[in-house]
């Protein structure tokens, strides 16, 4: 056995990898290794990690998870590489032989054909499933590794194409789920008409490129479906000409004047040789086929964000200091240097077409520098563009109609109430982003006579992008409601927040993602937006002292006098009753005349 007094051990959280190298003992438990990286890198949950073995070629294996008790001497014979992961569990790996019998076979008794159960860490990508089966004589095979997931719901088989690029918890496989590798030889038997409901469809010239030597430019009739583009010679063709395995190619756009409208597939050198050159003659079909096509390869599948859900981006978030994703701290960060005084800021369109340049950009997981930008509205639009494109609003499906009935409470008070226990049932991420969000826009309302943006036009330009119904008519025809629940929301944001700023008037500055510092300079009700964008400017908190511009009785809204103080937490009984009598008398007062007029004007 060979003695070893270091270790490299690489270190994998969430998608990103970090190597370290550091000197342990031998006699070192793979506990202690996981504890004593955790706590150098900050980690909160280090129980969530497990040590793994990679698999050895010597010894022909799948790899070896340790358990917390094992001793590293007893098993670092074969290998002076480590991995921290989290904590595995297991699937069920399967291999279908493309006969219907088989299909049949696996609804009666799925378990028969489990080729193999391997335990694997589902927050990474698929592809290490690749390299984990490569020594497994059954599963070695000519063809790609293509992945399939199988599950039986009341009876009935659904089936799913998996990514090798994306992780499994990212694509809904279950705990003890069933893989099932499919070979890439039965993608040739489809049909164009086979070939249901494709993400994009049309002519494009195609040239390949293998060992030096490239064919003819030839024009091909192409569809792409999931996660392969296929082309045939004709639109009525019964089996296709070639099938491009997207998973593992990257894409790369021609950017020279001559080559304008051609981008390549270029193959993942490990596991196929193949190059394509891809041209089309339309500019927007072009961009159709490039957008689609990077979603689903190499270069795009791990890292887009837009239209991503909130649970599964939070996976694979490259900052353990955030559960917040970046592209939404780097917008309100940039909105509170640069836009709190634009008139009109949300409410006024900027260029689509730049907002879908930063759009790619964030999708590409490029370091987009928002400093850059001369025009808030941009950054509002992709702020605005990201939130609408979730898959599920931030207040969620599940509680719309329980925020809309927050309208039918008579009591201001007890409507601020309801509205905390909906947003402290919001999952964790939700309510996260939710804060900081509503902090922004509570901000902006603050400078209503410079923005022209009161609380009414902000919760109208913002409310479809919180709360929206799955009917889209519905959420038409509830419209006001839904500008009265985010009316609310942004009111009352401290009282809905205040257990998270409890011992401080003021809470903490969020970290500085433009320029990478934690800046600690307050934000005062006084103080005015910085008039320039350079990251050097001060970040602003998330809860401040800001006028209330509006209450509310009776399930409606009314303005009320600017300058009167933000309502207080319910720290107290004492505050609830000091709250109810001064939310009493706000309603009172009479309204400010400027503020109206600053009202409709900006409509």
């Amino acid at each position: 056995m060979s003695r070893l007094n270091s270790l490299k051990v690489r270190v994998r959280l969430n998608s990103s990898k970090c190597t370290f190298l550091n000197s342990y003992e031998l006699k070192f438990t793979a506990k202690q290794v996981i504890e004593t990286i955790a706590r150098k890198n900050k980690l909160s949950n280090p129980q969530e990690y497990a040590i793994f073995l990679p698999p050895s070629e010597k010894l022909n294996d799948t790899g070896t998870w340790l358990q917390d008790n094992d001793v590293l001497s007893d098993h670092m014979s074969e290998t002076d590489e480590i991995e921290m992961k989290f904590r595995p569990h297991p699937i069920n790996l399967c291999l279908y032989d493309g006969t219907d019998k088989w299909i049949k076979d696996f609804e009666k008794k799925p378990f028969e054909k489990v080729l193999l159960t391997l335990n694997v860490d589902f927050n990474e990508p698929l592809l290490s499933l690749v390299s984990m089966i490569s020594n497994v004589e059954k599963f070695k095979t000519k063809d790609v590794n293509l992945f399939q997931h199988y599950e039986i719901i009341n009876g009935n088989l659904r089936t799913s194409w998996l990514n090798v690029n994306i992780s499994l918890r990212e694509q809904d496989v279950t705990y003890s789920g069933f893989v099932v590798l499919y070979p890439s030889s039965l993608l040739y038997k489809k049909s164009v008409d086979s070939l249901k409901s494709p993400r994009v469809v049309g002519w494009l010239f195609k040239s390949s490129l293998k060992i030096g030597k490239q064919t003819n430019q030839k024009k091909r009739w192409c569809v792409l479906h999931e996660n392969f583009l296929y082309y045939f010679t004709n639109q009525s063709q019964n089996a296709p000409a070639g099938v491009i395995t997207l998973e593992y190619y990257f894409i790369i756009e021609k950017k020279d004047k001559d080559t304008a409208l051609v981008f390549e597939l270029k193959p993942d050198p490990n596991i196929l040789v193949t190059k394509y050159i891809m041209m089309s003659d339309s500019e927007s079909e072009f961009k159709d086929w490039v957008r689609a096509i990077r979603e689903r390869c190499a270069t795009g599948a791990a890292t887009k964000i837009f239209g991503v859900p909130l649970s599964k981006l939070n996976f694979r978030k490259n900052s353990l200091s955030s559960d917040i994703p970046l592209i939404v701290m780097k917008s309100l960060s940039y909105l509170d240097r640069c836009g709190l005084e634009t008139e009109g800021i949300f409410r006024v369109s900027a260029s689509q077409a730049t907002i879908d340049k930063y759009k790619d950009e964030f999708d590409m997981a490029k370091d987009v520098d928002l400093t850059k930008i001369e025009d808030p509205h941009v950054v509002a639009g992709i702020l605005k563009l990201y939130l609408r494109e979730l898959p599920e609003p931030l207040l969620t499906y599940e509680l719309f109609d329980e925020f809309l009935s927050i309208n039918e409470i008579q009591n201001v008070e007890e409507q601020v109430w309801k509205l905390k226990e909906l947003v402290d049932s919001l999952p964790s991420v939700n309510r996260k982003v939710l804060e900081q969000l509503l902090g922004l826009l509570r901000r902006v309302t603050s400078f209503s006579t410079k923005n022209l943006m009161n609380i009414q036009n902000v919760s109208l330009v913002f409310g479809p992008n919180l709360l929206r119904c799955r009917n889209k008519n519905n959420t038409f025809e509830q419209s006001s409601i839904i500008n009265t629940i985010t009316e609310i929301l942004i009111s009352y944001q401290d009282d809905l927040f205040f257990e998270l700023s409890r011992n401080n008037s003021i809470s903490a500055s969020p970290p500085n993602f433009l320029s990478g510092k934690i800046l600690q300079k307050d934000f005062s009700e006084s103080s005015s937006p910085s008039t320039s964008c350079s990251p050097t400017s001060q970040t602003l908190p998330l809860c401040i002292s800001v006028p209330t511009l509006t209450t509310f009785q009776g399930g409606s809204v009314s303005p009320s006098a600017a300058g009167t103080q933000a309502p207080p937490a319910f720290h107290s009984s004492s505050h609830r009753r000091e709250f109810s009598h001064r939310s009493n008398s706000l309603s009172q007062r009479p309204v400010d005349p400027s503020s109206s007029s600053s009202s409709s004007s900006s409509q």
